[in-house]
């Protein structure tokens, strides 16, 4: 329910690798979360971390990050070395927010699966590591690639942003023409304030205007979904 709002969802592969279990834990069994396991500082794969593949025969975990022997922090600031896939998973969070920050235009769905692409036993994943390690400048690389041959068509401008009553909303290229789209503005407890439907036009594209004063103050998402593909837009309400 999370993915379908356009969350992207990180968890930890689990620690039952070396127990009775061995196997990935849910929630990080399903199959649009990005189960990341452990490994140590040298890549060897760390006896804990839970090994795949779910039940329903399906690669995990997506990716690989540090977790055996990691320094953390406690909350009055001492250090100390812990392990566990509570550990890799964070590193691999960061991964994802600062590739997503760097190519918002691109939904979670795409996303997901251009990380797996990018990790470097994604060739030849196992039931240890999956797909492997992510490569970041090899995902950038996937990203532009994709952009540049036209896989990320179309545009959706918001406008204004923040905003403090209506809400203008304009696409391009995005959708078929002709086609029923829907624009849902949702709070940050995934609440909806408001929803409208329009046709597009014989390009594809759409002008609207929603009216949402009545909206307090706050963080809001507007998803566009055509039943075909969604995306989402992240909004301020002064």
């Amino acid at each position: 329910k999370a993915f379908t709002k356009g969350i992207f969802l990180v968890a930890s592969a689990g620690n039952y690798g070396s127990g009775g279990w061995r196997v990935i834990a849910s929630p990080a069994d399903a199959e649009h979360v990005l189960a990341v396991g452990a490994s140590s500082a040298t890549g060897a794969l760390a006896g804990f971390s839970s090994r795949g593949p779910t039940a329903d025969g399906r690669v995990k975990p997506d990716a690989m990050a540090m977790g055996q022997s990691v320094t953390t922090l406690r909350s009055h600031g001492g250090r100390f070395v812990t392990s566990g896939t509570s550990f890799s998973a964070p590193i691999i969070a960061g991964f994802v927010a600062n590739i997503w920050q760097e190519f918002p235009d691109f939904t979670n769905e795409q996303l997901l699966e251009f990380i797996r692409k990018s990790g470097d036993r994604y060739d030849n994943p196992d039931a240890d590591f999956g797909y492997g390690f992510p490569q970041y400048e090899r995902l950038r690389e996937l990203l532009i690639t994709s952009v540049e041959a036209g896989e990320d068509q179309g545009w959706v401008q918001v406008y204004p942003n923040p905003f403090h009553g209506q809400i203008q909303v304009k696409s391009s290229g995005m959708f078929l023409p002709g086609q029923e789209v829907f624009l849902e503005l949702y709070d940050l407890s995934g609440r909806p304030m408001l929803r409208s439907r329009i046709t597009t036009d014989d390009k594809g594209g759409f002008t609207t205007l929603l009216e949402a004063e009545y909206a307090p103050a706050g963080l809001y998402f507007l998803r566009l979904n055509d039943g075909r593909k969604q995306k989402f837009v992240r909004l301020i309400k002064r």
